[in-house]
């Protein structure tokens, strides 16, 4: 019978990664019970204090309402006491098959290392303890990790600035090298890209010197990471940095050094400087490659984040230097500010162009006119780009989000205006992630800071928390389809809408509580002090939780181009689905803290 028992317990996770010897010391304390539809499962139980698994039929914790708020599935298992909430109730739904191991069982095989692991007797219903991501293989170059300074190489071929470009150029084909350091001051790249576009095409004459080319070499810190680096390269379109090395000297880094780990560098910086207008639509088709690239490799989300931010920012940097040579230069100084997730720098395949355009007041009438038709110019660009573009998107080519400061001062007034509940504050948290893409940052500067200044006040987060709350995602994740709270079962879920979006609106709440400037989401969670509304535990929980959905986002929008962002359940395996099931639990979590902020549930008042 102990044999028959521990193979049937072998079959369920997660007792199936555990050691033989383990799980046969479970089965031989477990009891097993079959429990009729309807059957109450309280504390005044004998079996209440115990960890429960279920084989058939499911179990249902209700809230105090009557609503749904999770559900044992078969295969589940969960310390039943954890489970209970005051004035909630927990029942079968159905005839169920539930298998029983009592306390002390349990608390004797916690002695075990990997059985340990596998449970979490602190966590209310098994809340997600860390993220389930692959690293990089430890051969290949892990961007976040990694320091320019012990990546960088010493140049191959260093010359004086009076070096005729002819004897430059042979040298460079001799060596086999893309650049020469030129001992000017301060120090020059000469690269390929000058020979080319200087000589080649500018007419530059072979025997001048180098100084004819002298380009200022961007160089970076010796302790910015690999990241930082491929960051700022995409930055300032070029392939070379220079870098200081701990001898004093200096070292080069390219776009090839990069290319040593997930083969993006290359990839990027192909077209990361001001490609021609007329390239092929292939903008889209790039980052999805590079986002897959990344996603294999195993780095977080947050690193597909950044690098399909800068991607965008170059981009739109090119499209917005070809539109003004196409209607001339600007009438007025302008800022091009992206918002929202883009703004943020948020995990995504292909960036959502969420853009608005803030410009000074026209000393001609004319000026409206032509910002108008330049946010049309790059916005028809980028649409051809392949980026998404729908209903509901915030985008510069509607006059609303294409208007001078005069304006936007207007808009900021009437959003932080105290004007009760119905204030139009759902408007404003995409703002509160404003960064400005190209054009004049001081002169938007100002407009961005008086918003943030203005939403700390107590009221304004109130109604943030307040419209963050309209949001609850499905309690739970069957085979079939998410479970709402109200029974009903959908076969796909928007998980950016459902899951991101409300950890991305309670990071940038708490993040305004404790005077935080940091941007992305998994920077804000990390960056929260005492004085935040959530403490540390729930904010490593939102940060786990929001990296394993945004993974799951990126890898179904790779897998589903035509519905992005959308999980389909039958994609899930059961690993997968009880990730969901604990990142729900963290959202649900998270909304308590905003209910107790605002003192109001609205899903609840509306039911």
């Amino acid at each position: 019978m102990l044999e028959e028992l521990t193979r049937d317990l072998s079959a369920w996770p997660p007792w199936n990664t555990l050691p033989q010897a383990v799980v046969r010391a479970a089965a031989g304390s477990f009891h097993i019970e079959y429990l009729p539809a309807g059957t109450p499962l309280d504390p005044g139980r004998a079996t209440a204090d115990a960890l429960v698994s279920i084989r058939t039929g499911h179990v249902d914790f209700l809230r105090p309402d009557g609503t749904l708020r999770d559900r044992m599935m078969p295969g589940d298992t969960r310390l039943l006491a954890s489970a209970f909430e005051p004035n909630g109730s927990v029942q079968t739904g159905a005839d169920t098959l539930a298998w029983f191991l009592p306390r002390p069982a349990f608390d004797a095989l916690l002695g075990d290392t990997a059985f340990a692991r596998a449970f979490d007797p602190h966590a209310r219903a098994m809340r997600l303890s860390a993220p389930r991501t692959l690293r990089a293989a430890p051969e290949a170059l892990d961007l976040t990790r990694s320091r320019a300074g012990d990546v960088a190489r010493q140049p191959t071929l260093v010359l004086p600035p009076d070096t005729p470009i002819s004897t430059a150029a042979q040298a460079m084909r001799r060596e086999d090298c893309s650049c020469v350091l030129v001992t000017s001051e301060p120090p020059s790249l000469v690269t390929d890209r000058e020979l080319r576009n200087e000589v080649v095409a500018g007419g530059l004459p072979p025997e001048a010197p180098l100084s004819a080319l002298h380009v200022p070499a961007v160089v970076l810190d010796a302790e910015a990471s690999m990241l930082d680096a491929l960051l700022r390269m995409m930055d300032r379109g070029v392939r070379h940095v220079l870098v200081p090395r701990r001898d004093g000297g200096l070292g080069v880094l390219t776009d090839a050094d990069l290319s040593r780990g997930p083969r993006q560098g290359s990839l990027l910086l192909a077209w990361g400087g001001h490609p021609s207008r007329d390239e092929p639509a292939v903008f889209g088709d790039r980052v999805t490659q590079v986002v897959a690239s990344l996603l294999d490799e195993g780095y977080d989300a947050s690193v597909v984040g950044q690098v399909a931010a800068a991607a965008h920012d170059a981009r739109v940097a090119s499209l917005i230097a070809h539109a003004r040579a196409e209607l001339g230069a600007p009438p007025v100084r302008f800022a091009w500010v992206a918002v929202d997730a883009i703004g943020r720098c948020d995990p995504v395949v292909l960036p959502v162009p969420d853009h608005v355009l803030a410009h000074e007041e026209g000393a001609r009438p004319e000026a409206a006119a032509w910002f108008q038709a330049f946010a049309r110019l790059v916005g028809d660009r980028l649409d051809a780009d392949g980026l998404p573009n729908g209903l509901g998107r915030t985008r510069a080519t509607n006059p609303l989000w294409c208007r001078p400061t005069t304006s936007w001062r207007r808009y900021v007034a009437d959003w932080t205006a105290e004007r009760g509940p119905d204030a139009p504050t759902a408007t404003v948290g995409p703002f509160l992630d404003a960064r400005v893409v190209a054009g004049d940052a001081d002169m938007a500067a100002p407009l961005m800071l008086g918003l943030r200044q203005a939403a700390v006040r107590p009221p304004f987060l109130r109604r943030l928390a307040r419209a963050a709350l309209t949001v609850q995602p499905p309690v739970t994740c069957l085979a079939t389809g998410f479970l709402r709270a109200d029974g009903e079962t959908v076969a796909t879920l928007d998980a950016a809408a459902a899951l991101a979006a409300p950890i991305a609106d309670l990071a940038r709440i708490a993040a305004l509580s404790c005077g935080s400037d940091a941007r992305s989401t998994a920077e804000r969670l990390r960056s929260l002090d005492r004085s935040a509304p959530v403490d540390a535990a729930l904010a490593q929980d939102l940060a786990t939780a929001f990296d394993w959905v945004s993974r799951q986002i990126l890898r179904a929008s790779l897998a589903r181009p035509g519905c992005p962002q959308h999980l389909h359940a039958v994609d899930l395996d059961p690993s997968d689905r009880a990730h969901y099931r604990d990142a729900a639990a963290v959202v649900q979590e998270a909304r308590a803290t905003l209910v107790r902020l605002t003192g109001d549930d609205p899903i609840r008042r509306n039911r």
